[in-house]
């Protein structure tokens, strides 16, 4: 279960490693194990309940990520140092960088840290359904999984806008995880356009119903101003600036950018986790429902009963608008009329 607490989101951001250091000593580590550090209950087959602590899947997570971007950083590097020549438009002498050794580089190492730690806090929510909206929790995973993706091919301008957007989906989901009715109408495709910053914005009616505190509302104005560049195609965000200067690189290596984009990342996932907790404690705020909530759609007491078992004294039932099944305590359940 997810064990996020606000003293995991003030050990943010993490400190600049090369993926090749790495080990149980580092900081990521000790986040990981944090993050799960949550104490539940299960039970057996024969009926028995019994204590358990996740704390350890912190550790699998950990060398999991390592081998994720143990491999990654090989990409980087192969498609680095492959893209180093384009033909300059001018016939001119073009400006090359030469790459780093990625799995040596520290800001490669400190960018994959926050991508591990982005991708367990992800995990975390979804595995005990802690978050409000599950298509604005997996789209934020997509969004950091794509930066990386196109950072890796050269694409350094579409890598910021990912980052840029990975941003609004967690400052909208805070937002409808207090706004039920504001939700239901976005399904419908009847909400009004979100725009983030601005009077009487979103940021601005975040802080001022309490959602979220002034520190972490500017934290994210500033932020996302400054990714604005490369949406509103600035030339000095652009992939092919500097044809009018003759310093125009093409598609290739640019250390500027690759470094820059790196320290993007970290500072857009430590805002991320903090808006995710920003969201949890929204959920927390609202006034429980009178009935089952279907997680994936939203909709509230609109199921049909799949199966019982008598063994475990639960019962498994399916949503009649999106067809997802999941499994309750029988009596919770018979509470709002399924037995």
């Amino acid at each position: 279960m997810c064990a996020l607490t606000f003293s995991l989101v003030n050990a943010l951001p993490l400190k600049a490693d090369p993926i090749e250091a790495w080990s149980e000593s580092t900081d990521l580590y000790s986040f990981l194990c944090d993050l799960y550090d949550d104490d539940a209950e299960v039970v057996d087959q024969s009926g028995v309940r019994r204590a358990v602590n996740s704390r350890d899947y912190g550790s699998t997570l950990f060398e999991r990520g390592k081998a994720s971007f143990l491999s990654i950083g090989s990409e980087f590097q192969t498609i680095a140092e492959k893209n180093q020549a384009e033909p300059s438009p001018f016939g001119d002498p073009i400006r090359i960088d030469k790459p780093p050794n990625f799995l040596k580089d520290e800001s490669f190492g400190l960018m994959a840290k926050h991508a591990v730690l982005w991708s367990a806090v992800v995990e975390a929510l979804l595995s005990e359904s802690q978050f409000f909206s599950l298509p604005h929790t997996l789209e934020a995973s997509e969004e950091l999984d794509c930066s990386v993706l196109l950072a890796k091919n050269l694409y350094y301008k579409q890598a910021f806008q990912m980052l840029r957007s990975l941003l609004e989906l967690n400052v909208v989901h805070v937002y409808f995880a207090g706004d039920q009715m504001a939700y239901t109408a976005w399904q419908n495709g009847q909400g009004d356009r979100l725009q983030l910053r601005g009077k009487k914005m979103l940021l601005e009616r975040l802080q001022e119903k309490g959602a979220i505190n002034p520190n972490l509302r500017k934290s994210v104005d500033d932020l996302y101003a400054e990714l604005n560049g490369t949406i509103h195609n600035a030339e000095a965000k652009m992939l092919h600036r500097g044809l009018s200067d003759r310093d125009w690189a093409g598609i290739q290596f640019k250390s500027e950018d690759f470094r820059g984009w790196c320290t993007y990342l970290c500072r857009a996932v430590s805002v991320s986790v903090s808006l995710a907790l920003a969201m949890l404690e929204e959920v927390k705020r609202q006034a429980a429902p009178n009935g089952i909530v279907c997680d994936t759609c939203r909709t509230l007491n609109q199921f049909s009963v799949e199966e019982k078992n008598e063994s475990f004294s639960s019962i498994t039932l399916r949503c009649t608008r999106c067809g997802v099944h999941a499994t309750f305590d029988a009596k919770y359940a018979a509470k709002f009329g399924y037995s």
